[in-house]
Parts: C-alpha cells; sequence; structure tokens
C-alpha cells in the first residue's frame, strides 16, 4: 500500500477487481452488497444499501461509481499507487456519500482512490493479502453488542435480519412469520455460497440441504428475482429484509404478487446481518492522521454516525 501522491489527479475505478473483468450479467450491480448482486453476498453482503436510482442492475452500478470518482468509470485498469476501497454491490453508494466527504482533500493532495468489486466470500484473502486496504461488507452476527470481527479493524454502519421474499399466495403460505421449523417445510431459493448462506448454516449446519427444500441455488440475487418473477420457481428467497422491501417497492425488479414474510423470534442464534468496513487490525495506528487511509476511516465514521437514512 503506498500514499504517495500520483502525478495526475484521477481516480481509477475498477468494477471488475483485481480478480478478473466484471461480468454485467454474472454480477448484476453493487455490493447491496450486494452488493454486489451475488446473491450470497449482498443479498446480505450487504447489506442494507440497494443501487442509487433504484432499478438495479450494472448501468446504476456505473452511475454511483461515477460519483465516487469523478473521472468515469476504467475498468481493468493496472494496480496503482493510493487506496484501494473494495465493495460488494449494495455498499458502493455507502463509499459514493464517503467519497464526497474526502474528495476535495485528496484529490487536492492528488491521493488516488481505487475501487475494486469484491465478493463477500473472499474478503479476508483480499484483505488479507494487501490487495484491498479498505474494505465495505456485512458479515452475519449475534443480536447484542457482542464483539464483532475481532481479528480486523471494523467500523460498523448498519444492522438489519433477514426476511423471506415470496411470489407464493397467501392462501398458499398464510403465515406473516416463519419460524425454525416451519423453514424446513418451504421451497427455498438459496445463495449457494456467501453472507446469507453463512445464517442458514449457522441453524441447520453444514449439510443444510439435507434439512430444508432448497428449490433452486443462486449466484445471482437478479437471476434469484428472475426466477420469482417468471414463476419457473415458486418459492421464498432468502434476503436482506431491506433488499426485500427494494423488491416489493419496485426499486429492484420485482413482480407482481411479491410479498415479504418476516422471521420468527425461534431461530438460534438470533442473527443479524451487519454491515460496516474492515481495515487490517492495528494498521492505521502506524500513520499519523493526515494519512489518506485514517482520512477515510474517519470519514466512513463520520457518516457511519450521521443518522442519514440508507441510500436505498
Amino acid at each position: 500500500m503506498s500514499g504517495s501522491l500520483r502525478d495526475q489527479r484521477r481516480s481509477a475505478i475498477d468494477l471488475g477487481g483485481r480478480g478478473g473483468a466484471a461480468d454485467p450479467e454474472a454480477q448484476g450491480a453493487a455490493g447491496l452488497g450486494a452488493g454486489e448482486a451475488d446473491g450470497g453476498e449482498d443479498v446480505g453482503g450487504l447489506a442494507g444499501a440497494a443501487v442509487a436510482g433504484g432499478s438495479g442492475g450494472s448501468g446504476d452500478v456505473r452511475k454511483v461509481a461515477e460519483n465516487v470518482g469523478g473521472f468515469g468509470v476504467r475498468e481493468g485498469e493496472a494496480e496503482g499507487t493510493g487506496e484501494t476501497v473494495g465493495t460488494t454491490e449494495f455498499t458502493l453508494p455507502f463509499l459514493a456519500r464517503v467519497w464526497e466527504r474526502v474528495e476535495p482533500e485528496l484529490m487536492a493532495r492528488e491521493v488516488e482512490l481505487k475501487v475494486v468489486h469484491v465478493r463477500t466470500r473472499d474478503f479476508r484473502q483480499r484483505l488479507d493479502s494487501n490487495q484491498v486496504d479498505l474494505l465495505c461488507g456485512g458479515l452475519a452476527a449475534p443480536v447484542g453488542d457482542g464483539p464483532l470481527a475481532s481479528e480486523y479493524d471494523f467500523l460498523e454502519w448498519h444492522r438489519e435480519g433477514l426476511a423471506l421474499l415470496t411470489n407464493l399466495s397467501v392462501r398458499e403460505l398464510p403465515a406473516r412469520q416463519v419460524g425454525v421449523e416451519r423453514l424446513r417445510n418451504l421451497p427455498l431459493v438459496i445463495p449457494s455460497r456467501g453472507v446469507i448462506a453463512d445464517f442458514v448454516e449457522r441453524w441447520y449446519g453444514t449439510d443444510f440441504r439435507t434439512h430444508l427444500q432448497v428449490v433452486a441455488e443462486i449466484d445471482d440475487i437478479y437471476y434469484g428475482l428472475a426466477l420469482l418473477r417468471s414463476e419457473m420457481t415458486r418459492g421464498c428467497m432468502l434476503c436482506a429484509r431491506s433488499i426485500g422491501e427494494a423488491a416489493v417497492e419496485g426499486r429492484l425488479p420485482g413482480g407482481e404478487g411479491f410479498r415479504l414474510v418476516e422471521f420468527a423470534d425461534d431461530f438460534d442464534p438470533m442473527l443479524q446481518l451487519v454491515s460496516g468496513v474492515f481495515a487490517r487490525k492495528g494498521e492505521r495506528d502506524t500513520y499519523d492522521a493526515s494519512h489518506p487511509l485514517n482520512v477515510l476511516w474517519e470519514a466512513f465514521r463520520e457518516e457511519a454516525a450521521s443518522g442519514r437514512p440508507i441510500p436505498l
């Protein structure tokens, strides 16, 4: 990592990340954490932030990315100096708000901000291997005020629960809440990996597929929405509550008859999707307050404490 200055004022936005080129079809739109649209990521990587502008899809991500960088999107650009921030799709609007706070200072200092798309399942590897300096994303955590991600510096931004987004009629599923036993008997659409899968594994074990009626496994939230919308699958998709609300209200591609069913309080442990910013443990302390890493961290702290509504 380097905080050295660049010869030209610019901000490189790499939606594909360092692991490969972006695939709008497969990745959808953000890291709403979703955001990244990965069903296992920001359907809780969430987490808690849908794509600004509301329609979903990679075009919305580009609009947010342009706001972050101010110089447009440059995919596949070679690694350079400055600070690299990894985000999921649905946490990208949060970063855009933070960028508003630091843009004048960092641009005046000619510090490059590089934004890369990181899936939740790759968080630890990307951070531990110094591929990114900060990560915006989410994790499954017990309800309460216990320690979170103690192996990293972690700044919490948002908490929320999960819900079931369903195309089943009230006659087919009349319950307003679903408990741990009832969930076993419902046709479920579940992400194959990621933070939502972490919830299910902690409730039913790593062999949860033998205990649940999984009718579809998805890698992309938009594909899950399309399955329900087309009625190729009749069932319930596990997702962050804010994502489900956005689909029901039309801010993500939903469908007529979509509705949310809440989770009951008999799951053990009771979990929440906690979104925030991760940094390597103690690294910020090796720099003074003016270092770009600490400037960004303080801006994240200010935004998290601002009380501004979640950008759904």
